[in-house]
């Protein structure tokens, strides 16, 4: 713990332009059980880290990464995740109630059974995303596109849409986005897709 304390203390100081000090990276080391919270951990490299049960809460990790992490049942409340690079992390269990996650990259991440009451998703992509359930919810009709919807937003591989866009798009606004192979997609499912989300809408955050 003290050389971590003393990471952090270096990386405070790079983030303020001192050179001499190191960013913080912890990549692949085993972390279970680490308490953090309220850190200054703005772009701290944190990938394939095993993270399980961290207390990382109220914390700032702008702009960190944490690809193919495992945060299983990490304490996220309250953090300041934007723009956090977390593609394939494993979230589930994971604490993010009232976490600001705008912009954040959740391409491939694991969210079940996560906690995300008050969380803000704002511009997260959310392609291949495994929702919690309750707010994001994942489907996985076409291996082409996998489809993750929130109660505002459904995103169909890499492309999102305002849930209330999605029937009223045009064919060449489709198109647009990904060939013939997105309409194809779009005409076979988007009936389909319209009805599930009305059927099973996602909680709003």
């Amino acid at each position: 713990m003290k050389d971590i304390q003393q990471q952090i203390s270096e990386h405070a100081k790079w983030l303020k332009g001192d050179h001499k000090c190191k960013q913080m990276l912890l990549a692949r080391q085993d972390l279970n059980n680490l308490v953090l919270p309220k850190s200054d951990l703005r772009r701290a490299n944190m990938s394939k880290c095993n993270l399980y049960k961290a207390n990382l809460q109220r914390s700032n990790f702008t702009e960190a990464r944490f690809e193919q992490t495992n945060l299983n049942s990490v304490n996220f409340r309250e953090a300041d995740l934007t723009g956090v690079n977390f593609t394939g992390a494993n979230l589930k269990n994971a604490d993010l109630r009232g976490a600001k996650l705008v912009g954040a990259n959740l391409k491939g991440a694991d969210l079940r059974m996560a906690l995300l009451e008050g969380a803000n998703i704002k511009g997260a992509n959310l392609h291949n995303t495994i929702g919690d359930g309750i707010y994001i919810k994942s489907l996985y009709i076409d291996e082409t596109y996998p489809v993750t919807y929130t109660d505002k937003l459904l995103q169909a591989g890499c492309y999102s849409l305002p849930i209330s866009k999605w029937l009223t798009v045009s064919e060449d606004q489709v198109r647009a986005l990904d060939g013939d192979a997105a309409v194809e997609f779009w005409k076979k499912y988007k009936d389909f897709l319209a009805q599930v989300v009305e059927l099973f809408p996602a909680k709003p955050l």
